[in-house]
């Protein structure tokens, strides 16, 4: 009796140590996004009065959910003067296809108005979890070319939703996007209004080039997002995304002549409320 009652302190004693032990590791894994999973909970049942084995059962904790949602407002601002940028293609300059030079073809990699600059990307730097993430649209994006131009020149898609790549143009072109996941390089004929789809099956990190290989001034930029977290600037650098999750949330800032604005901008976002935040660029980084 003396022996069995000594082995199950020893027992016991080494249960408790364990839980503690594993309690403190299940503390430090982390879920990203900014926050931490619950620990990991063991329970050790400790042996009967037969001395049987301890029992060690294991469950994961849910993760936490988010304390509800809401909307960031901004502006991106340009401190200093935007740089004047010359024509890409001049109107009535010789080219190849005579069409391209009726109008002749803007460089819209800097643009904006009344202090602002537009075409800048904000998007989520990574969902939290516990997070129901909303359906992608089905309405399909549409990305156009007229005028041996990209229309748009800068846009969003979601993961799953449909872009339909089409050619307004009466020329052909090709047109070349670099992809981490799925680059695409395609031809297509001139009033080719039908086009092809293009569906992306994962998120890219940064904005996406692409480029028409028939036409060298061609370029454009679009995200792949796996959330709808993810705006782009208007003409005056105003934007805004309703219903984000609230709590401290991380956003990358991005612009085609610069890349990174802001890599990871910490917002605070307070339920039910506006939280407006502003971003500044040095019109100097935009000339160069």
């Amino acid at each position: 009796m003396q022996n069995r009652t000594k082995t199950q302190r020893t027992m016991t004693r080494w249960g408790v140590s364990l839980l503690s032990l594993l309690a403190l590791a299940g503390c430090e894994q982390g879920l990203g996004g900014g926050f931490k999973s619950a620990p990991k909970v063991t329970l050790i049942v400790s042996g009967t009065a037969g001395g049987d084995i301890p029992v060690v059962e294991t469950t994961d904790a849910a993760p936490q959910a988010v304390a509800g949602f809401g909307t960031i407002k901004g502006k991106v601002t340009v401190d200093g003067a935007l740089p004047t940028l010359a024509m890409k293609l001049e109107k009535g300059q010789s080219t190849k296809d005579a069409v391209c030079a009726i109008n002749g073809v803007p460089d819209e990699s800097v643009s904006g108005e009344n202090g602002g600059l537009a075409n800048v990307f904000i998007y989520l730097k990574k969902t939290p979890k516990g997070v129901d993430i909303p359906a992608a649209p089905a309405m399909p994006v549409t990305f156009d070319q007229q005028g041996c131009k990209f229309l748009p020149h800068a846009f969003i898609a979601r993961v799953g939703q449909t872009i339909n790549v089409k050619n307004s143009d009466p020329v052909a072109h090709n047109v070349h996007s670099f992809s981490l996941n799925k680059p695409l390089n395609s031809a297509l004929q001139g009033n080719d209004t039908k086009g092809t789809d293009l569906i992306y099956e994962k998120a890219e990190p940064l904005p996406i080039r692409t480029v028409c290989d028939f036409h060298a001034w061609m370029d454009s930029f679009h995200l792949v997002v796996d959330h709808p977290w993810a705006v782009i600037s208007t003409a005056d650098g105003s934007f805004e995304i309703p219903n984000a999750p609230a709590g401290k949330q991380e956003f990358v800032v991005w612009h085609e002549k610069i890349g990174y604005v802001e890599r990871s901008l910490k917002v605070d976002i307070v339920p039910d409320q506006v939280t407006e935040i502003s971003v500044k660029v040095l019109a100097a980084k935009l000339s160069k």
